[in-house]
């Protein structure tokens, strides 16, 4: 075995807010590459055409690794797992996909490239084992660069989540205090209205003190609505037969052939008619005031119970994003490991040597890296 070592610097942003973060000065961690000439088993599962040609089932391009560069990473949780189609992308569009051998991003195009073994670790269960394959050296090595800022930019990613995360929180508390506000106003003023109209009127006496305890009002008011109704239909029939009397009163007196007694009793019939008019129209005057009441004090009851219901909501929505919002600013200024770029094992890397083993059977399956 022989160590070398190299300077890779990882960013830890330890920042809690976009513009610290921004600034923040990286972290500089010595990575030592060392390695080591046991060899790691690259198994190929083939299989054959129908021509009896050979078909490479676990590598379509043929493009086979020298060397495999392997990285324990501590695990920070469930969110570090990623897919090697994902790590894939990435690599071949990171700033040092072009210091790449060109077969060697042919091979990670194939998506062959990388083995991430979360289980595999019985000794070490909170790691994360990584398998990096290269066609040579150098390009093995430029693969853990390209790996680790990989790593850096998904922590950094999160961390700018987090901080986006919390600035929604910090509007949404703004925003939903003022409307808050102005809904209380608006609640406290019908419900003060209400109350006086409860006292000015006849539900006062219903009250046992204040307008809490005058919730059976809103009933009254609108079966009294539905009583005033019932009452303006009689009315109304009452008023039309009054005025039909009249209209027949004055037809009658216009006739020649009614004599004098007759038109002294169509006189007093009118009179007295005139009068059951004037009683009915005051009393259909004093029905609609009545209900027209009744509806303004039922209807100011319903406004009132609704925003009673809004403030309600606005005030545990505040409550729910004030409690949010302190638990993100605590994970921001106490970061747990989730929030950080997951920490290379002893920081260190060991670089192997490739053995191709080529074997025909029905299962493919992926290389793997027993040892020899």
């Amino acid at each position: 075995m022989r160590p070398v070592t190299i300077s890779i610097v990882l960013s830890v942003l330890l920042a809690t807010d976009a513009a610290a973060a921004a600034q923040a000065e990286p972290n500089k961690v010595e990575l030592k590459f060392e390695t080591d000439s046991q060899q790691k088993l690259w198994t190929v599962k083939v299989g054959k055409s129908e021509e009896g040609e050979p078909l490479y089932c676990d590598n379509p391009g043929s493009i086979e690794p020298t060397y495999v560069a392997e990285v324990v990473i501590k695990r920070t949780g469930k969110e570090d797992s990623v897919t090697d189609a994902e790590l894939s992308n990435a690599i071949l569009n990171s700033r040092i996909a072009q210091s790449l051998s060109q077969r060697q991003r042919d091979f990670i195009a194939t998506g062959f490239a990388f083995r991430l073994d979360y289980e595999s670790l019985y000794k070490l269960p909170d790691h994360c084992q990584t398998w990096l394959y290269a066609i040579s050296e150098e390009d093995a090595r430029k693969m853990v660069q390209a790996f680790i800022d990989f790593l850096n930019k998904k922590a950094k990613a999160r961390l700018e989540q987090m901080l986006q995360m919390r600035d929604g929180l910090k509007g949404k508390v703004s925003q939903t205090q003022k409307q808050y506000l102005e809904i209380k106003a608006q609640f406290e003023a019908i419900g003060a209205d209400f109350e006086k109209k409860l006292k000015d009127g006849r539900h006062f006496l219903n009250l046992d003190g204040g307008l809490a305890r005058g919730m059976d009002t809103p009933k009254e008011a609108k079966q009294t609505v539905l009583e005033m109704n019932k009452v303006l239909d009689l009315l109304n029939i009452e008023i039309a037969g009054i005025e039909a009397k009249l209209a027949a009163i004055e037809e009658l007196k216009s006739r020649k052939s009614v004599s004098g007694e007759g038109l002294a009793k169509l006189e007093q019939i009118l009179c007295e008619q005139t009068i059951e008019l004037a009683g009915a129209l005051a009393r259909k005057k004093a029905s609609l005031e009545i209900r027209t009441r009744e509806e303004q004090l039922y209807n100011l009851y319903r406004k009132w119970e609704n925003l009673s219901y809004e403030v309600q909501k606005l005030d545990w929505d505040i409550s729910t994003y004030e409690e949010n919002l302190g638990e993100l600013e605590e994970k921001l200024a106490n970061p747990d490991p989730g929030t950080l770029p997951p920490t290379i094992l002893q920081n260190k890397v060991t670089i192997y040597p490739v053995r191709i083993e080529r074997t025909e059977s029905p299962i493919f399956l992926r290389g793997n890296t027993d040892k020899l």
